[in-house]
């Protein structure tokens, strides 16, 4: 995941509990909050290290609710798993719980591990958060692979497999062009190395018809 990627779902999971008008809600969010949510990631649980110890940036509304006790960052059953060993004993256990894990393309890092032993499961939820590039592990997933190779294993996703686009880390067509535009020295040259080839295709466009204009050579 992406820096601020897993602070912000831990954010989401911790404000749910404020949703009162929905009786059928709450019953299913304190019932899925019985279970234990563990952060299973050492860059993102750095990350969030980094976080706590900054809550004096955090906007003011934010620091008054910290100040009566409810951080948004911790709440009863989150966990953090540091080691290698605590990371393999997840799926060692049989008791319900969440697991927030890296890679977000699932290439590589302890969520290949992950799902390897819950994607045969129809019990299991998949969660994406992210864009998943062709070619990935996790594009395969999202776009309804019936099974996957997984160190060397094939393994049949029976899992319930879930996509929210909402939280990609990347900036939109509107973001990349207000950043090229921020610029006070205006660079000569603009390479488009990132991204499937259509999109870049559309972009380089973009930036020949709009940014040419403000005295770009791309």
């Amino acid at each position: 995941m992406l820096f601020g990627r897993t602070q912000e779902i831990l954010y989401e999971i911790n404000k749910l509990k404020e949703i009162k008008d929905d009786q059928e809600f709450r019953r299913k969010y304190k019932t899925l909050m019985k279970s234990s949510v563990y952060v299973d990631s050492p860059l993102a649980i750095s990350a969030t290290e980094v976080f706590r110890e900054n809550t004096n940036l955090f906007e003011d509304q934010i620091q008054e609710e910290i100040m009566k006790g409810d951080n948004p960052l911790e709440f009863p059953g989150l966990k953090f798993t540091q080691t290698a060993d605590e990371s393999k004993a997840l799926n060692e256990d049989d008791t319900p719980s969440i697991i927030i894990s890296a890679s977000g393309m699932c290439d590589v890092g302890r969520i290949k591990h992950h799902l390897k032993h819950n994607l045969w499961n129809p019990k299991s939820t998949i969660l994406f958060v992210g864009y998943q590039a062709p070619g990935t592990l996790g594009h395969s997933i999202v776009n309804g692979a019936k099974t996957v190779k997984i160190f060397g294993e094939e393994i049949a996703v029976n899992a319930r497999i879930e996509y929210i686009e909402g939280y990609s880390g990347h900036a939109d067509q509107e973001g990349l062009m207000d950043f090229i535009y921020s610029f006070i020295n205006k660079p000569k040259h603009i390479f488009l190395v990132h991204g499937e080839e259509e999109a870049q295709n559309v972009l380089a466009q973009k930036i020949e018809t709009e940014a040419r204009n403000r005295c770009f050579h791309c």
